[in-house]
């Protein structure tokens, strides 16, 4: 799939384990991240520090997320979207799509 950071401020972002279909993100210390485009299967983000966000069992090829602060996401799946402990506003996602 294709992935493209885009606008990410300061702090680590560190990814690893990058294998055909799957990326894995831990590390990331920042705020202010931008994913657009990201055609991947599975996405898995850990060990987030200051403003928050884990992301797993993505089963869509369309996603974008802007100005995401504290968003706990899990079980997305086709057409669902389970959002848990949303703790701010300014959270955006566009082009949400099935395979």
């Amino acid at each position: 799939g294709v992935v493209r950071w885009r606008g990410v401020a300061t702090g680590d972002v560190v990814m690893s384990g990058v294998a055909a279909d799957n990326v894995f993100i831990s590390g990331v210390e920042t705020s202010g991240i931008e994913i657009r485009e990201l055609a991947t299967c599975d996405v898995v983000m850990s060990a987030v520090a200051a403003d928050d966000v884990f992301m797993s069992g993505f089963a869509t090829n369309s996603i974008e997320i802007r100005g995401v602060a504290t968003v706990v996401m899990s079980g997305v799946a086709a057409d669902d979207v389970l959002m848990s402990c949303v703790e701010t506003s300014g959270i955006e996602i566009r082009g949400r799509g099935n395979k």
